[in-house]
């Protein structure tokens, strides 16, 4: 190394070994501080030093093995030629900081893939404003104008490209792009304009949102198999994505099953997922939203025409496009699934949540507007002495609105007060549903949209019912001072023993472990119990069945005591 680029500094760590495209017995070694060396490894010397001065964190070989590229810490990238006769090269072709000027993130991987359609295609994770989005997980493909930043919900942990590998071939051609996720696998199709994604046969994130609820169906009818499968890829095809299921290619040689089995799961963001169960994998089918029958924290209000001119201004750079599915952040947790009951002979589904919304909906396969009908259940039945002090009912849409073929909303029922729906029950037969919360339970007509039954579970005493989870840490609380009293006391105690004599210690032992043996039983009482414990009104589950008496009634079971 030059004298001036020593400097008394140690290299580093080694950040990045490539080997070369065309000449296996050459290597690129990147060190930390920015020295890249190309190394001979059947002649054990240094063909060329690239004296690098930024700190280095990846590299990359161009197909030909002309050049190679560089990203650093500054979230920049640099282009080196590698040339023979020339030992030193003290400065890149060109290097490029694509977010700047402000202060960016490092840019920790970095492809070079060439095309025969035009420009190179560059792909990058990281290199973030640090200031603006330096919170945002981020992966950058570039060629010529074309520029997208893929916004991901999770940390990338890697990515390659499925390219050209053979030596004959000139260009590499990248034809997709996968990339690893802390939560998910992202498939990204490079050969179609605009970088579609591609939907992968598997490895599709279960908790994409929070799982709140589930529901097994098995056996599910031919008929509504088949109009699930194509709900599902109408729905797919409306997000530009491409059906290649399985991406492998060629024919399924798996055997069918012998019977469909459907699992739905219910998510904290108000969605419904349909997954085929019938195999091994569970393989994602169909995606039902009910956000858009309320009007809910995150809808953005209206604004004036310069206001939107301005935020498509400021939302044009970095030009960020939302991939992959999975998403752990709720716009509202009202709208949280807890209940679902299916009827697979009738079509219809109902949904809870955590609002006290019970939805029914009924299975069209052609797109509809319409409004949905609303109708608002008294479980307290003006009980006096009551007051409810949870979250608010979510404010229900009154306009007709669009609907896409699937599973769309007919009615809106919803409990007073608007605690969680703990219980519910369908019987498609008598157009009845059937749901239960922590303060009664109610049952509804759906067909004629009236109230045939509403009745009250609480007790005098259960004013906690009332408070919504959150009040409910003062119990626990005042358990925790109690405990902290005992401690102090015991420790209190065990200062004022003295030890005399070696023999006084094995009567102190035993003290000892008879004191444990006197206070375990006391730890063991003020443990906290579960907030709905200490409920005696909540319904647990509700069923329809036939008595076979004379005045046949509906048969209720909730918690006691």
């Amino acid at each position: 190394l030059p004298d001036d680029y020593r400097c008394g500094k140690s290299l580093g760590p080694v950040e990045s070994l490539q080997e070369h495209p065309q000449q296996p017995g050459k290597i690129l070694i990147g060190y930390s501080r920015g020295l890249v060396v190309l190394w001979d490894l059947s002649a054990h010397h240094a063909d060329q030093l690239f004296l690098g001065k930024q700190q280095l964190e990846s590299l990359v070989w161009e197909r030909s093995g002309s050049l190679f590229v560089s990203s650093h810490n500054d979230g920049g990238y640099a282009v080196w030629p590698v040339t023979s006769g020339n030992t030193y090269t003290h400065q890149p072709v060109s290097s490029t900081i694509p977010y700047g000027p402000f202060p960016c993130k490092a840019i920790n991987k970095i492809l070079w893939r060439t095309s025969q359609r035009g420009s190179p295609v560059l792909l990058y994770s990281g290199g973030m404003p640090r200031a603006s989005y330096g919170d945002r997980h981020c992966l950058t493909i570039q060629q010529d104008k074309e520029h997208v930043t893929l916004d991901f919900t999770s940390r990338v942990i890697d990515f390659f490209t499925i390219h050209n590998i053979e030596l004959d071939k000139e260009f590499d051609d990248p034809a997709a792009l996968v990339v690893l996720l802390e939560e998910e696998l992202v498939v990204i199709d490079l050969q179609t304009p605009g970088w579609p994604t591609l939907p992968t046969p598997y490895l599709a994130p279960l908790h994409s949102s929070a799982i709140t609820c589930s529901c097994h169906i098995s056996n599910v009818p031919p008929k509504l198999w088949e109009r699930l499968i194509n709900t599902g890829k109408a729905q797919r095809s409306r997000l530009r994505t491409h059906m290649s299921w399985p991406i492998c290619g060629g024919k399924n040689l798996a055997p069918p099953p012998k019977q469909q089995e459907l699992l739905l799961t219910g998510h904290e963001d108000g969605t419904v997922r349909f997954w085929d169960a019938s195999g091994v994998a569970l393989t994602p089918l169909y995606k039902l939203g009910t956000a858009n029958v309320f009007h809910t924290d995150c809808d953005e209000p209206h604004d004036s025409s310069n206001d939107h001119d301005m935020q498509q201004e400021e939302e044009e750079w970095p030009p960020f496009r939302k991939v992959g599915c999975f998403d752990p952040y709720s716009d509202d947790p009202r709208l949280g699934i807890q209940k679902i009951s299916l009827c697979k002979y009738s079509n219809k589904l109902v949904v809870a949540g955590t609002a006290g919304q019970v939805i029914v909906l009924a299975f069209n396969d052609e797109p509809s507007d319409h409004s949905v009908d609303v109708s608002v259940v008294d479980l307290l039945q003006d009980r006096e002495g009551f007051t409810w002090k949870g979250h608010d009912r979510l404010e229900p849409r009154l306009k007709p609105a669009p609907f896409p073929p699937g599973f769309q909303p007919q009615v809106l029922v919803q409990c007073l007060p608007p605690a969680s729906v703990t219980a519910v029950a369908l019987h498609t037969e008598w157009n009845l549903i059937a749901f239960g919360t922590s303060h009664g339970f109610g049952l509804f007509d759906y067909h004629r949209r009236n109230t045939v039954l509403a009745r009250c579970t609480l007790h005098p005493n259960d004013s906690l019912a009332m408070e919504g989870p959150l009040s409910r840490v003062k119990s626990l609380k005042k358990s925790l001072r109690q405990s902290f009293r005992r401690i102090r006391k015991s420790r209190v105690s065990g200062k004022k023993r003295t030890i005399t004599t070696p023999t006084s210690k094995v009567h102190e032992a035993n003290a000892a472990l008879a004191e444990q043996e006197e206070v375990a039983p006391v730890q063991r009482r003020i443990e906290p119990r579960s907030a709905d414990d200490s409920l005696s009104g909540v319904v647990r589950c509700l069923c329809f069945a036939d008595t076979f008496l004379r005045d046949g009634w509906f048969v209720y079971q909730f918690c006691s005591p």
